[in-house]
């Protein structure tokens, strides 16, 4: 099993883990393949800075998600209004992730990398929070949605 399988099987058995997968290969992967399937992705060879500031990316999206789980339990709530109020929960956390990695990624391009990288590394930032807005935009819409047929 290859770590893109793994990473992909993980999240398909816990959805709320933050992944990162480190590899000779990474680059290969354009930000939209790795949706749903890795937070962070970092190349090697690669430099000691930039695998602390992956890191603490990665541990801020692991705290969002800690977030998500920290939420009242399902016990004090009825079963579809719980599930919907997860999953609210869940996507806000996801957001919040999606934008912090864009800020790294910017981050990144800005001070860690040479001038050659950085439109890639922009392009992707601008990738992670177009996701971020999409997102936020379906979740927007949705909560309308659900208000208005209940007003």
């Amino acid at each position: 099993m290859d770590g893109v399988t793994l990473a992909r099987t993980a999240r398909q058995r816990q959805c709320d883990l933050a992944v990162m997968l480190i590899g000779a290969d990474v680059d290969d992967f354009a930000p939209q393949d790795l949706e749903g399937i890795a937070d962070e992705a970092l190349s090697k060879p690669f430099r000691p800075r930039e695998f602390e500031q992956r890191m603490a990316t990665l541990a801020r999206i692991a705290e969002a998600l800690a977030e998500v789980r920290r939420t009242p339990s399902d016990a004090l709530h009825a079963g579809a209004i719980a599930a919907k109020k997860r999953a609210i929960s869940d996507k806000r956390a996801r957001i919040r992730a999606l934008h912090m990695r864009a800020e790294e990624l910017r981050a990144t391009a800005d001070q860690f990398v040479d001038s050659s990288a950085q439109e890639p590394l922009r392009r992707a930032a601008s990738n992670y929070d177009h996701r971020a807005n999409r997102l936020e935009a379906m979740l927007e819409g949705r909560h309308s949605a659900s208000g208005e047929k209940a007003g």
